[in-house]
């Protein structure tokens, strides 16, 4: 899960420019590998900067070319070029070089029949940066996405984290993310949230702007948290992408064969839990995305029927009871502060967004709890 800033803060202007060694001469075998023609020339080009990246720049390249020398005849091209820097998120030194790995190591190749991913056509690597040369994809993301769409998102994650879940080995490469995830997330809001949430809950309200009752159940949550952080650790053990959100998929209800849903962005990748991106899809999908707030349940029983539906057709004959159980468990424990901390520092129109998807948090951790 990414330290994702609160939704009404612009992100910084920055607008790098595209490395000036990239030029022509160096496009044509990238042109030629993407477009299976192995003659072609450029015949015009362009690009753009996609200000998105966490652990790097990201620009789309796009133009044509032609044939051959001898064949006039035009084809369209675009690619996508990710350079990852050196850089390293709070306990997680590997973040910047983990999605090279994921594809340099086979495992996304593995796991590409259920859930799809860019296909990558050249990886360049150097001292402090990786450049990834891969497939521009497209289809419904970020704030296009409806139920359906999450539904699809759930289904093809199921497929693919129902074999894991089945008895297949899991990787055990340790560039992966780490296993405690989860308390590195409740840490990383919690510690900042506490202070105004307990003057909040002994009666200075202006201190989140978060109802008292509401700052003193979150209080309790946090207390009980390393309960809640051993109830996660218990949970069965699969592949996870761990910022699996509307931005980092493209849905194509229209495919007829094979996964509906790309996954890009594989950064944050390791060891999770059952239904933990599922949690994360959620609840990015109500904080991030303006999802209906009133609509919760029906997109978190949406998504948890196509994600049982994924694991079942991949093999995993569990209890679909666990499924929501590890939900209800694993959701509230990494976003109920997180929350509580945007509501202390984000606008306040957005408050009763937070307030809405905080007492649903809430409702959930009870519900797991019982």
């Amino acid at each position: 899960m990414r330290a994702r800033p609160p939704p009404s803060q612009e992100t910084p202007v920055h607008v790098p420019s595209l490395p000036e060694c990239v030029d022509t001469e160096l496009l044509v075998p990238l042109v030629r590998a993407e477009t299976c023609l192995p003659q072609a020339e450029i015949a015009d080009w362009r690009s753009h900067t996609v200000d998105d990246g966490t652990v790097g720049d990201i620009y789309v390249l796009e133009g044509t070319a032609q044939h051959s020398p001898s064949d006039a005849r035009v084809t369209e091209w675009s690619l996508v070029l990710k350079v990852q820097r050196q850089w390293a998120r709070p306990g997680d030194p590997e973040c910047w070089r983990r999605e090279f790995l994921m594809y340099d190591s086979g495992l996304l190749a593995d796991v590409a029949d259920a859930l799809a991913v860019p296909r990558l056509v050249q990886a360049d690597t150097r001292d402090d940066e990786i450049w990834l040369w891969m497939e521009h994809v497209h289809g419904v993301t970020g704030g296009d996405m409806a139920t359906d769409h999450y539904r699809h998102a759930a289904a093809d994650l199921g497929r693919m984290q129902g074999p894991y879940l089945a008895g297949r080995e899991l990787p055990a490469y340790a560039w992966l993310s780490s296993r405690r995830w989860a308390s590195t997330a409740v840490g990383l809001w919690g510690t900042p949230a506490y202070h105004g949430l307990w003057r909040n809950g002994e009666g200075e309200e202006a201190a989140t702007g978060l109802p008292r009752d509401l700052s003193r159940d979150t209080l309790r949550l946090w207390e009980r948290r390393n309960v809640l952080l051993d109830a996660v650790d218990a949970l069965p053990r699969t592949l996870c992408h761990r910022d699996y959100h509307a931005d980092n998929v493209f849905v194509r209800p229209d495919v007829a064969n094979g996964p509906t849903t790309i996954a890009l962005d594989w950064d944050c990748a390791g060891i999770g839990t059952i239904a933990e991106d599922i949690g994360d899809m959620v609840a990015e999908a109500l904080v991030y995305f303006s999802f209906p707030t009133e609509d919760a349940d029906d997109l978190a029983g949406a998504a948890l029927e196509a994600y049982a539906s994924g694991l079942r057709e991949a093999g995993w004959t569990g209890d679909a009871a666990l499924v929501r159980k590890a939900f209800a468990t694993i959701m509230p424990t990494q976003w109920s502060l997180r929350v509580a901390r945007l509501a202390q520092i984000d606008d306040i129109a957005l408050m009763p967004r937070y307030i809405a998807v905080l007492r649903y948090l809430l409702a959930l951790a009870a519900e797991a709890c019982a």
